[in-house]
This record gives structure tokens, C-alpha cells and sequence, in this order.
């Protein structure tokens, strides 16, 4: 879906899922809004459009991508990551460019610490 399949592989590489914890039989990396209630994992990415940008020769998207951990710095150190292993980078047909955002504490004792990274997708129509 407008470049989702295409950041997903890009963020499902061994430097990220090293970071994350497990879920079933892959990683904490999901394309949702939600993390699924039976994902019990502390260390996880989800990451879902949040617009189609302007017209231009190419398609253009922004992505939200989460990146949450226990403590600020585990999440942050998910989100170094993942923007160290796919950002300015070419695939296929699609450029991904990233740029963080400010932390964001948990609201409650129920939450995790979340270093939120926007996602730039171009893809060659």
C-alpha cells in the first residue's frame, strides 16, 4: 500500500530486529497503527502513512514510525538504528529519507518511552 511493503523490507534487516524483541515466529516490526493486544514485546516499531504529499513527477508519502522501548534511551536507540539502516537510501523502486522527532515520555505506568522518526517514501511510478 503506497509504500508500505517497501519501508517494511527495509526495516526488517538483522541491525533492526536486533534491536526489538520477538513476536511469534518474527519480529516486534508492524505495519499498523496498533501493536496487536497480544504482543507482550517492550521493544517494538509500528509504523503506519500519515499523508500523500504534494503531486510531482514521483509519488511521494510520509510515514510515522514509532519506536518504543522501557527507558528513552533503548528507544532511541531503536530509532539511531533504524534511521543509520535505511535512511538516504535507494530500493528498488523507492528513496527513503528520515528525520526523528522529539521523545515522547510515556503518558502512564501502562506506556513506553516512544522516539517517533518520520519517513519520506519516494517511488518511481
Amino acid at each position: 500500500m503506497f509504500g508500505a511493503s517497501e519501508l517494511y523490507t527495509a526495516l526488517n534487516v538483522a541491525a533492526i530486529q536486533a534491536k526489538v524483541d520477538r513476536y511469534g515466529t518474527g519480529y516486534a516490526i508492524f505495519s499498523d497503527h496498533l501493536i496487536p493486544s497480544d504482543c507482550e514485546a517492550v521493544k517494538t516499531v509500528n509504523f503506519y502513512m500519515v499523508s500523500r504529499l504534494p503531486e510531482s513527477e514521483v509519488d511521494m508519502y510520509s510515514y510515522l514510525i514509532n519506536c518504543r522501548a522501557l527507558t528513552m534511551g533503548e528507544a532511541l536507540d531503536i530509532s539511531k538504528t533504524i534511521i543509520d539502516a535505511v535512511s538516504r537510501k535507494t530500493y528498488d523502486d523507492c528513496f527513503i529519507y528520515m528525520v526523528p522527532s522529539r521523545v515522547i515520555p510515556p503518558m502512564d505506568a501502562t506506556d513506553n518511552y516512544n522516539a517517533p522518526i518520520e519517513a519520506i517514501i519516494k517511488l518511481r511510478g
